[in-house]
């Protein structure tokens, strides 16, 4: 998994934001996978993690929570073993920006490399 996050504008990358993940470990109904992470001098970000169990009812998804000085996000990414989507509410608050808002999906052997930006919106 990687990604670039940007600021509320979608153009300026934020270096050394905080990223925090999490979600239901394989085969289980815990949130056992999690990690915390800082972005980049370019604001770039990656991390490896299995693929996420499915939570009762929903698709297996991801959370991430991203922070920079006094501004947060939150969002989730749903995904399956063929593709990956973004929820209707971060699509309306990270249309600003265009492609890059839409997660891109790449299988790789038996790994799946998975693209997801996210920008902070401005409190």
């Amino acid at each position: 998994m990687s990604g670039t996050i940007f600021d509320h504008t979608g153009i300026t990358p934020l270096p050394n934001s905080v990223i925090e993940v999490w979600h239901l470990s394989p085969n289980s109904s815990k949130y056992r996978h999690r990690g915390k992470l800082k972005t980049d001098e370019n604001g770039a970000y990656s991390f490896i993690t299995d693929f996420p169990n499915k939570e009762k009812g929903k698709a297996s998804r991801i959370y991430f929570k991203v922070s920079k000085n006094n501004n947060s996000y939150f969002t989730e990414l749903p995904l399956s073993r063929s593709g990956v989507y973004l929820t209707p509410k971060h699509w309306e608050e990270n249309k600003h920006l265009k492609n890059d808002a839409y997660p891109k999906r790449e299988q790789l052997s038996k790994e799946i490399h998975i693209t997801f930006n996210i920008s902070i919106n401005k409190n």
